[in-house]
């Protein structure tokens, strides 16, 4: 049986909590990044309950400072992700027009960090690895053809690997909680 195919968009606000850094043979330490923000696109289909979609997204995040055992120090410069997810998610019905749903997906990030300190830059690479989230939210039926879509997004991926400006290899988690806010089209 066909589905109803839909087109939508998504903005938000991308939390990134402390992540650790690890440098093989130094230890670790804790980057601190400020609130950042997402861009996505979807594209999907729904059968009834379920629903399957596409989703190309962007975060950003802006360091903030470096601590770790020998003290704090400030880092400038910004942690990014874009990723190609595949999501499924079922939506539970009401007598409203309301929906709320969950959903979780699975796919591919490119991780990239740009780090610099006082002026000096400390890195800037990226890493392809896996990710996947999962996600709650409600719709609310603005028209039959138009959804609004609150929802929340806890995204991770596996622990991408980078090299520094002297080749010397690290890595950082990356893991978010993403605050969105998106429309829906159907056809």
């Amino acid at each position: 049986m066909a589905g109803d195919a839909y087109l939508g968009g998504e903005i938000g606000v991308v939390f990134y909590p402390d992540a650790t850094v690890n440098v093989p043979g130094f230890g670790s330490a804790d980057l601190a990044s400020k609130e950042g923000y997402l861009i996505g696109i979807l594209v999907g289909t729904k059968f009834d309950v379920f629903r399957l979609e596409g989703e190309l997204a962007y975060r950003a995040n802006d360091a903030d400072e470096l601590k770790g055992p020998g003290g704090t120090a400030p880092v400038t410069g910004d942690t990014t992700s874009t990723s190609l997810m595949v999501n499924g998610y079922y939506d539970i019905k009401t007598s409203s027009s309301v929906t709320p749903y969950l959903g979780a997906g699975i796919g591919f990030s490119n991780v990239s960090v740009d780090y610099s300190d006082a002026g000096v830059k400390l890195a800037d690479d990226s890493d392809m690895v896996f990710s996947y989230q999962f996600i709650a939210g409600v719709g609310f039926d603005i028209n039959p053809k138009l959804k609004l879509d609150l929802s929340y997004k806890y995204f991770a991926t596996t622990t991408p690997s980078y090299k520094d400006v002297f080749g010397d290899s690290f890595d950082v988690d990356y893991n978010t909680h993403n605050v969105q806010i998106g429309l829906r089209y159907s056809f």
